[in-house]
């Protein structure tokens, strides 16, 4: 009973991380045949409350993997009970169901949540590892099965290196939580480099090696010495491809190579959540993250919170906490609960195509068709590579009058300011960036442009202040918004605290 018993994926990591508890110290003097046979006792009735409060209607998602890797790692490690066999089957036999149901058939993660990805493909090594550990014999399922196994399991680790920024931490695109299966190094929560290096030791892949870099101290606790071995031989190799198109998960990548000064555009273009759950989604169709020679400067400003601040939990997963485009002062998707919708907006792409030089990306959605006037939103990329620069045009077709806001959201060590039809940015090492905008449109009553305080999250509960840059026109019929991104201007900017027109903000 209680709060510890709340959650059955709470008992499920509970378990696994005592069975590794149990394991590091069995063979030490503080570890009495008393104090066993009371642990033992506990990890049976945490086996056989996960069995029964499996989470299939709760939350069909992690939670459900979860569970499932919990028995089946006490079905393993506690093969003298007479339930470990049946945990152990039932355990596998879920994983084995989901996987090809979260994850879609290009590797994308079916909450369109990427801190949820990089749970699920935790659970999936763990379950490798425990595997490989004690050999195939009675464990391995069928062919079949296994194949779509490993397939879904690599294109999943493929999608995390693509969505990679240069300097080596990871978007947080829709919610996340911060919490881990088993924490066994320091590490920040937007950093999924030992994971990917995890995969690439398993897999055989020098490309996801070349991003993650040097093996982690998590390697060797997973894989032991032989999976260091396996990925010190591993010939680390740029991958061939510097633009890639998730068609199905809706994530449009764009590169000008793979180094830690290279550049880096995220756009997302896909579904609002899942099929048959919206919890995890974000109001943030078409909206892109930036890196500019490896600099990182347009972010996602990611989830801060769940139940605890309604009016925080909000404002992180609504349309004006993203870069992308709001109209009317309106969310692109409505929200409801915190962990629900009145209204979803999905994407409709219209062309990607990689030219060389550069790579151009347009689509659409229809989030906004639900206002009296209908409007619908366009927005076209186009990265040119030997520049490091990038265009964004924002249409907007309508018939009647409506306000457009475009907001682009800084990483929090920048420092920006407006001035004329410009905002000015800067790094504390000197590094800048300017976006230049245009606006066209019948009949405007006015352009206004200004920077804005506003908050970017790492880690779940954790905020930092950062400047939002906000540039809004007033048009009739069909209105175009241009801004021209170039990096490595010279100027020098204002310091943030003298120089941000801030606004309240939850």
């Amino acid at each position: 009973m209680g709060v510890g018993w709340a959650a059955s994926l709470d008992v499920s990591f509970r378990a696994i991380q005592w069975l590794w508890a149990l394991s590091l110290c069995a063979d030490s003097r503080a570890v009495t045949r008393e104090f066993v046979a009371r642990l033992l006792k506990s990890l049976i009735e945490h086996g056989r409350h996960i069995e029964k409060y499996l989470s299939y209607y709760f939350s069909p998602n992690t939670h459900l993997t979860g569970e499932a890797l919990g028995l089946f790692y006490l079905g393993m490690a506690l093969p003298e009970l007479r339930r470990a066999e049946r945990w152990r089957k039932a355990g596998l036999r879920i994983l084995l169901d989901q996987l090809p149901k979260h994850i879609r058939s290009d590797g994308v993660y079916f909450e369109q949540a990427s801190y949820y990805q990089r749970y699920t493909v935790d659970f999936y090594t763990h379950l490798f590892a425990i595997m490989h550990a004690n050999g195939a014999d009675g464990i391995a399922p069928p062919r079949d099965e296994e194949q779509t196994l490993w397939r879904k399991l690599e294109a999943a680790f493929d999608h995390l290196m693509w969505i990679s920024r240069p300097d080596g931490s990871w978007p947080l695109i829709g919610d996340d939580d911060g919490g881990r299966l088993i924490k066994l190094a320091p590490r920040p929560s937007n950093d999924f480099r030992d994971t990917l290096a995890i995969g690439a030791a398993i897999f055989k892949r020098g490309d996801w090696k070349h991003v993650a870099g040097d093996a982690p101290s998590e390697m060797l606790w997973l894989l032991g010495p032989e999976g260091m071995a396996r990925y010190d031989r591993l010939q680390a190799a740029s991958p061939r491809e510097v633009s890639m198109a998730f068609e199905t998960g809706g994530y449009f990548v764009m590169r000008d190579g793979w180094e830690r000064d290279s550049s880096f555009v995220l756009i997302d273009c896909g579904r609002h959540g899942s099929e048959t759950g919206l919890g995890h989604a974000h109001s943030d169709a078409l909206a892109i993250e930036l890196a500019l020679r490896g600099a990182t400067w347009l972010v996602d400003p990611a989830t801060y919170v769940y139940g605890a601040e309604a009016e925080a939990r909000d404002w992180f997963r609504s349309t004006r906490a993203h870069n992308t485009a709001t109209v009317d002062g309106e969310d692109q998707s409505e929200t409801s609960t915190p962990f629900a919708w009145k209204t979803s907006a999905n994407c409709n792409l219209i062309r990607f195509d990689d030219l060389g030089d550069c790579v151009i990306f347009e689509g659409s959605h229809e989030g906004y068709h639900r206002l009296p006037d209908p409007v619908t939103h366009i927005r076209s990329v186009v990265m040119l590579r030997k520049q490091s620069a990038l265009i964004v045009s924002d249409r907007f077709a309508a018939r009647a009058r409506h306000d457009y806001a475009i907001r682009y959201h800084f990483a929090p060590n920048c420092g920006a300011y407006a001035r004329d039809n410009r905002v000015e940015a800067r790094m504390p090492n000197g590094e800048s960036l300017v976006i230049n905008f245009f606006a066209k449109a019948a009949g405007p009553s006015g352009v206004k442009l200004w920077v804005e305080g506003g908050w970017v999250s790492s880690c779940y509960g954790q905020r930092a202040e950062a400047p939002v840059a906000v540039f809004e026109v007033s048009g009739d019929g069909m209105v175009e918004i241009t801004t021209v991104i170039v990096g490595g201007a010279q100027f020098v900017v204002p310091p943030l605290g003298g120089s941000v027109r801030s606004r309240p903000i939850p």
